[in-house]
């Protein structure tokens, strides 16, 4: 288990900080810091990334955003944006050993 992760989410759902310690073996979870976020990143705090290449940083990504066709991310910058067949994100998620767990909550 590494001590950071990178968490996936719908944008229509909301952080579940609470679910996110248990699966992690902590007493505590939170938000990075913006600096330790983008030292860990590599790239400005802001942006999405589907993918993470900081060995302390872990990929967990929640099930419900493999149903839709596709994901639309940062290209780790705030002024460019790619798009991905989720096809192809879950077979990196796949190799890479990312894992699929709820991490989200419905926004209300």
């Amino acid at each position: 288990m590494r001590p950071w992760d990178l968490t996936r989410r719908g944008c229509d759902a909301r952080a579940d900080l609470g679910g996110r310690k248990e699966p992690a073996g902590g007493a505590h979870a939170s938000f990075a810091s913006p600096e330790k976020a983008e030292a860990l990143a590599g790239s400005s705090s802001g942006t999405i990334l589907p993918f993470s290449f900081h060995p302390d940083l872990e990929p967990v990504v929640d099930p419900r955003v493999l149903a839709h066709p596709g994901i639309n991310f940062n290209a780790a910058r705030l002024d460019r944006s790619l798009a991905l067949d989720i096809r192809d994100h879950r077979a990196h998620l796949d190799r890479t050993g990312a894992r699929i767990h709820h991490v989200a909550a419905r926004a209300e």
